[in-house]
């Protein structure tokens, strides 16, 4: 299969983007078919690290420059088949201008006309690929999915069709498709909660002759109407009727069911398009079209030969409710509303152990990530604000992003994709000095010196070393990161952080975090209070990110009595996604990092998870235990 992969800009921008974030949930799928896209979209994904050293990736130009062209010529059953495309993913964003161009319109028609999957919306292309992918039976697909059913969790699984609305819309040289799209997958539709559809096709499909037909158009018809109500004879409909009728299209019908898309009352969309006619609503297809688009979690399919396709392969199963595929990296985004980065510790792949390869996968993310929020500041002249948490594993993801800097700095033409119309040239702007070292960073630490004076997982010493490999420059917080309150009456030692830091803080784009269980020592030479005391008011928490103790069963933040933390506050964590920023957890297979791990992402407060498959299965399936780690 050859699968054209694309995104509007805004889409593909960053390695948490809808874009990549699709291509990494799906990577070991799409590795096996040829991938095309554009060139905008190629150094997206490269600098990701996505696909690394598959030659099955190429690109074809710049999108607007005519890479848009021999896309949508591809689709054109091409008598090369080299050529030819099966499938066109394209995360189409309504905002941008390049949405309404000739060359994505062109290949938006094509797709219809030749009955190729055209997938502009997020949750298309992800339900499209999963079926794709289940059906491959490739043991990676069940790697990385779960039983819905092994799940307690029901805000984890993806929404069963008992509780979605399908609306039904088709133009009128297609009604004869739906009435035979609607026959033909009847069980699969009256497994929706509900149906909805525009005037005359709403009126067919529930059984009625439409006044405004003209004789011959009914007369082509009546066939597929007719085998309709038959399969529809001893069925139990609500009211009687199988959908419901809204207006029709030109009467504002397409405005209606844009206004449930947008309300959240209608989650798939069965379009069937007729592009050689041109029609007076034309604005509010349009309208329909881009609503749908704007809506990630909405299913937009254009043709009969798709639809029926998704259907047959989404038939209802009594056993399972929830038909659709649920992956991993759905399930933690649907419980706890974050961006999972998963790697498969028992890949074949070289012979990194899972935690080299989480430190592989978040050096990649991190590099991306913060280049791409310096490119985009540097135009308005100002910096991207990096706070980084104390460690052994921060220690060691920074040595990673460093041997990522070399790597990438030494790449050779030998790496290019066959027949890729990428040059040296053009390759070094993937992996420039302004991608690798973009200057315009500023990294903190989240806390004072620890008791731990070691340079291996001080912040201050991470933070530095970070700000270096950047060429940026490094904040440093002098104060012990715990200082014992005297009195009541005592000023609070945070109050002698100077501004600069606190500014940090509270303008901070970029929180880089690990978890631990509660500590009994850590082990050093810088003054701080005495640690088995300090052990003897937290060792009931879960633990703590950064020195912020979650306590225990409330999940709340727990302050211990007589000892202050100096350091980013909870507020100030929480701040960062509020503005839009991101916050990353970092944590390794280590089961005693679990309770903890999971608390945390029940407070809300992280918005990335770096981990490993299996770790995140285990933060999905087990509840909360009640013991902790002396």
């Amino acid at each position: 299969m050859r699968i054209a992969l694309l995104a509007s800009r805004r889409l593909r921008n960053g390695p948490l983007s809808p874009l990549l974030s699709f291509a990494r949930d799906f990577e070991h799928f799409l590795s096996q078919h040829d991938l095309i896209t554009t060139d905008g979209c190629y150094r997206a994904i490269k600098r990701a690290g996505l696909f690394r050293h598959n030659r099955r990736l190429q690109a074809s130009g710049p999108g607007l420059r005519g890479a848009l062209v021999h896309i949508a010529a591809g689709v054109l059953q091409s008598d090369r088949a080299e050529h030819e495309i099966d499938v066109v993913i394209y995360l189409v964003d309504p905002r941008d201008p390049s949405s309404n161009y000739p060359e994505t319109n062109a290949l938006k028609r094509e797709c219809v006309v030749h009955r190729r999957p055209f997938l502009a919306t997020s949750r298309s292309a992800k339900v499209w690929a999963a079926f794709q992918w289940r059906d491959l039976g490739a043991s990676s697909f069940l790697t990385y999915t779960l039983d819905a059913f092994s799940l307690s969790n029901d805000h984890a699984k993806n929404l069963p069709l008992g509780r979605q609305t399908v609306a039904l819309v088709a133009h009128d040289k297609k009604k004869g498709e739906m009435l035979r799209f609607a026959r033909e997958h009847i069980d699969f539709l009256l497994a929706f909660a509900s149906r909805v559809a525009t005037g005359t096709t709403g009126a067919l499909l529930n059984g009625s002759q439409p006044a405004r037909l003209p004789a011959e158009e009914w007369q082509e018809l009546r066939q597929p109407f007719e085998e309709l109500a038959d399969a529809m004879r001893g069925r139990s409909l609500p009211n009687g009727r199988f959908v419901e009728t809204l207006r029709s299209g030109p009467d504002g019908g397409d405005v209606e069911i844009a206004d449930r898309v947008l309300r959240g009352d209608c989650q798939v969309i069965f379009f069937f398009e007729d592009p050689h006619v041109a029609r007076q609503h034309e604005m509010d297809i349009q309208l329909l079209e881009r609503t749908g688009r704007a809506k990630a979690k909405v299913i937009c399919i254009h043709d009969y030969k798709t639809a029926g396709d998704l259907a047959q392969r989404w038939k209802p199963d009594p056993h399972a409710p929830d038909a659709e595929p649920l992956l991993v990296a759905t399930a933690l985004r649907q419980q706890f509303d974050v961006k999972a980065i998963l790697v498969d510790g028992d890949h074949a792949a070289g012979k990194r152990t899972p935690w080299e390869r989480i430190l592989e996968a978040g050096a990649w993310v991190l590099l991306s990530q913060i280049s791409m929020l310096a490119a985009d500041r540097k135009r308005q002249g100002e910096i991207v604000r990096v706070t980084i948490s104390w460690g052994k594993g921060l220690t060691e993801l920074v040595l990673e992003m460093a041997k990522l800097q070399d790597k990438l700095a030494d790449r050779h033409d030998d790496d290019l994709p066959p027949n890729t119309t990428l040059g040296r040239e053009r390759r070094l702007q993937i992996f420039d000095n302004r991608f690798l070292r973009p200057g315009n960073v500023c990294v903190g630490p989240m806390q004072g010196i620890m008791g731990a004076a070691d340079d291996d997982v001080e912040a201050n010493a991470i933070a530095r070393e970070l700000a270096r490999l950047l060429d940026g420059r490094a904040l440093e917080l002098s104060l012990a990161a715990l200082t014992a309150r005297k009195s009541a009456r005592s000023p609070s030692p945070i109050r002698h952080v100077q501004r600069p830091m606190h500014d940090h803080w509270e303008e901070t784009d970029l929180l880089i975090t690990t978890c631990a269980p509660p500590e009994r020592s850590y082990p050093g030479l810088v003054p701080a209070p005495d640690f088995t005391e300090h052990y003897a008011q937290v060792k009931n928490t879960w633990g703590d990110f950064g020195g912020i103790y979650v306590d225990r069963p409330n999940g709340k933040v727990f302050k211990p009595q007589d000892y202050e933390r100096v350091g980013m506050s909870y507020e100030n964590v929480c701040s960062i996604r509020e503005r839009g920023g991101e916050t990353v957890l970092v944590v390794g297979q280590q089961e005693q990092r679990l309770d903890i791990a999971r608390a945390i992402l029940q407070m809300g407060v992280m918005s990335v998870l770096i981990t490993d498959i299996d770790f995140a299965k285990r933060l999905l399936g087990a509840p909360l235990t009640n013991h902790h780690s002396a």
